[in-house]
């Protein structure tokens, strides 16, 4: 019998090692195993599966189950696909497991109505074989441990499974048996290890597992180690909850490493309760390069009440050791616990700086996720948290959904901004001058959370220099000296983060310099540091063979890629590094230019946002008539940085242009509602035309601002109830003001996946055939 497995991640690309389909690899090569031929297909940020791969497949293979692992962020994109199938394959059983499916109740099938099949309390590899094995014989399901399923109209969930296979080498290597494909990697994740004996009160894993830790055999993972350094990995991630749980294992393992002369690197993560200097000094010989510890929390009280029995004398202890060997720490941490204030959330990110550990994916914290069967999820209100009232469908759970005894959702909003603000990936994205206006926006809109932050005004002011928005600087200022300090050394400091210039004649290495690029050879992304088109270069960035050259000059270079590739630089303008030292400096005109010497043409040919609006902003509005697609891009990028008198400026310029004055108020709206601007979008569409597409989209902005009363006052009055906005809309009103109404909620809802196939196969050449397929199935 045929089986697919959907290996969804939204979040990573084709080559992280996040886009491993380990779950979903184990399961199929225990499926193979037993004769059920299995295929895993991907959906991924760079590589999403579209309805025609899939339907493809699904005429390809035509699997009798396919099976998704869920995550609380892809529930969604899962209905859809699951929608597709079930219109379209209806015979096809669907099943969900995952980490989302862990102890989810069988209430969950109610709402996701296109399932047949939950595992929410067995393990995925036998689980699935007693389902695909089931569906081949014909026989039911009630047999089968650990499931909810459908039969007829009832919910069935059978017991849980009596033990958990101890030994799991009954799970062959899905890398040994070729069923993961490794040609985009270079880091293969690994498990030697499930479970967890440790009952930290928000985690489900040591639950799932009944406190007990099962084990691959030492042989089984030397063998999986090998296979892959020959394979040509350059490194492993092994994701046991707690790799080094028993040491001596953990000690014949590494000996064992090392005496069979596999040097592939590798990252682990631990208990610093259960590692000590010895064994770190092993692990270190062995291949140990990045060591992952469990902080969760700066505050000794906070680690106590969630059940976490170590201290952080022993962190700093273990990281400081593990540190002095030339082993990188990442420590996981969490915040929104019971009991915690946002100065003890503070002081975790302190902590975790304190070590010089880069705040960057596994050491930026998370919200604490209040999970279906964790010691949390089973009763909120014990242990303080006050959970929303708005209806939940039964397939996620509570979430961020929540509130604390001493933490309010504004206050979670506040602790999540601050350890945004000192991500790496923040600061690099400045420093690099990618994602500017989204970062912009995002200073902006939480300067209010993080005004104690001096960081907050560095990246504030520095951003305000990139725009040459000298509004925006004298408001960095003036809250600088409101909220930090108006001591006059305090604020030169400050003003060293600005990054202004003034025009030259010939490049130096401190010069920015505006050039641009023509490639004669194959531009490379991941080899090529000049993209086509214009560049930015700023002082920081060496500038080799450029320095010396004037304005309109040009220059072939030969880059150093493995391939001679040639570009062609042409030097537009040059400018020299200006140090500010008083705020009077900003008014001298030198440092604030117009960039009417970059021609539209240049634009168009190059992907610098900076750029483009830098340039727009010094067009006069009125040569905008022609082009008027170019000044609303000018109005995206000032509802970004929240110039809004500018945005009005650019509503005026737009109402003087032939034929499109009455569809600017919509389009305005949209521009900006699209940015997250919901109040300022409102204004607009009040300025519009009263038409029920437009009052729907008005009503979508109240259902943002979490204003449903007003939203459903206007959706109640509109006959357009086949309009997919509309239906999403009234969606969210009744979560939020009918909860018990259960039904309507559920029919609406399923309606909502529906309507998003159905508009996605609207322009695709799928929908003649996918629509005479239907006819058939009902005939049938």
């Amino acid at each position: 019998m045929n089986t697919t497995l959907i290996n969804m991640n939204q979040l990573d690309s084709i080559r992280s090692t996040n886009t491993i389909p380990i779950l979903q690899g184990y399961i199929a090569t225990y499926l193979n195993k037993h004769e059920h031929d299995t295929q895993i297909i991907d959906d991924l940020q760079d590589a999403p599966l579209t309805l025609e791969d899939l339907n493809r497949h699904m005429q390809e293979f035509r699997p009798k189950l396919v099976g998704f692992s869920g995550y609380h962020y892809l529930m969604e994109r899962i209905r859809f696909f699951a929608r597709f199938i079930k219109e379209y394959y209806p015979e096809t059983k669907l099943i969900l497991g995952g980490p989302q499916s862990l102890f989810l109740p069988g209430d969950g099938l109610k709402d996701l109505q296109d399932f047949d099949i939950i595992c929410n309390k067995g393990e995925g590899e036998l689980t699935t074989l007693n389902i695909a094995e089931s569906l081949k014989s014909g026989d039911s399901f009630y047999n089968i441990p650990g499931i909810s399923f459908k039969d007829n109209d009832q919910i069935i969930t059978t017991n849980r499974p009596d033990c958990l296979p101890q030994d799991l080498d009954i799970y062959p290597s899905p890398y040994v048996q070729g069923v993961i494909d490794l040609s985009m990697k270079k880091t293969a994740c690994i498990f030697t290890s499930r479970g967890c004996e440790h009952v930290c009160n928000f985690c489900v894993t040591p639950l799932f597992n009944n406190m007990r830790i099962r084990f691959h055999s030492v042989d089984h993972v030397l063998e999986e180690m090998q296979y892959l350094e020959s394979a040509g990995m350059d490194s492993l991630w092994i994701g046991d909850p707690n790799f080094t749980a028993y040491r001596s294992r953990t000690v014949e393992l590494m000996e064992q490493k090392i005496n069979r002369g596999i040097r592939i690197p590798f990252w682990c993560q631990t208990r610093v309760d259960m590692v000590d200097k010895d064994l770190l000094k092993l692990m270190q010989k062995a291949g140990l390069h990045c060591i992952g510890f469990g902080l969760e929390s700066g505050s000794d009280k906070i680690l106590n009440t969630m059940h976490k029995e170590v201290s952080i004398s022993r962190f700093h202890e273990i990281v400081t050791y593990a540190q002095s060997l030339g082993i990188n720490v990442e420590l996981f941490s969490m915040y929104g616990q019971p009991g915690e204030t946002y100065e003890d959330a503070r002081k975790t990110i302190s902590i975790v700086q304190k070590y010089d550990i880069p705040i960057y994916a596994n050491s930026c914290a998370q919200q604490l996720q209040l999970t279906c069967g964790s010691m949390y999820g089973k009763d909120p209100e014990k242990f303080g948290f006050k959970v929303s009232d708005k209806y939940i469908p039964s397939y996620l759970s509570f979430w961020h959904e929540y509130e604390t005894d001493c933490l309010t959702r504004l206050d979670l909003r506040k602790i999540q901004a601050a350890w945004v603000l000192y991500n790496k990936e923040t600061e690099f994205n400045i420093e690099n001058c990618i994602n500017i206006f989204h970062t912009v926006d995002y200073i902006l809109e939480h300067k209010e959370m993080l005004k104690e932050e001096k960081r907050l005004y560095e990246y504030w002011l520095y951003l305000g220099s990139l725009l040459e928005d000298k509004e925006t600087m004298m408001q960095c200022i003036k809250n600088f000296r409101k909220n930090i300090s108006t001591d006059k050394k305090e604020l030169t400091k400050l003003l060293k983060h600005a990054d202004m210039y003034s025009v030259s004649d010939t490049v130096q290495n401190n010069s920015r310099v505006i050039i641009f690029c023509q490639y004669e050879g194959q531009y490379i992304p991941e080899k090529h540091y000049l993209k086509p088109g214009l560049n930015d270069l700023r002082y920081k960035i060496q500038k080799g063979t450029l320095l010396g050259m004037k304005v309109n000059e040009s220059v072939k270079v030969t880059l150093s890629d493995g391939q001679g590739t040639n570009v062609i630089i042409s030097v537009l303008r040059i400018f020299n590094k200006v140090k500010i030292k008083d705020v009077k400096q900003l008014d001298k005109n030198h440092l604030w230019h117009d960039y009417n010497f970059i021609s539209y043409k240049a634009l168009e040919q190059s992907s610098n946002e900076l750029l483009l609006f830098l340039t727009l902003k010094s067009i006069p509005y009125s040569q905008f008539a022609g082009i008027p697609q170019v000044l609303l891009n000018l109005v995206s990028y000032y509802t970004k940085i929240h110039k809004f008198s500018e945005v009005e400026k650019c509503y005026r310029g737009m109402l003087l242009i032939p034929h499109v004055a009455y569809k600017v108020a919509e389009t305005f709206g949209d521009i900006i509602s699209y940015a997250g601007k919901h109040e300022e979008a409102i204004e607009y569409y009040n300025k519009s035309d009263v038409t029920e597409h437009v009052l729907i989209k008005k009503a979508y902005s109240y259902v943002k601002l979490n204003r449903h009363e007003e939203a459903f006052n206007i959706l109640k009055n509109i006959s357009k109830k086949e309009d997919m906005l509309y239906c999403e809309v009234m969606l969210e009103c009744l979560h939020n003001l009918s909860a018990d109404n259960i039904d309507e909620i559920r029919a609406l809802s399923h309606k909502v996946v529906h309507m998003k196939v159905q508009k996605i196969l609207e322009n695709s050449t799928l929908a003649v055939n996918l629509k005479s397929k239907v006819a058939s199935n009902v005939r049938a």
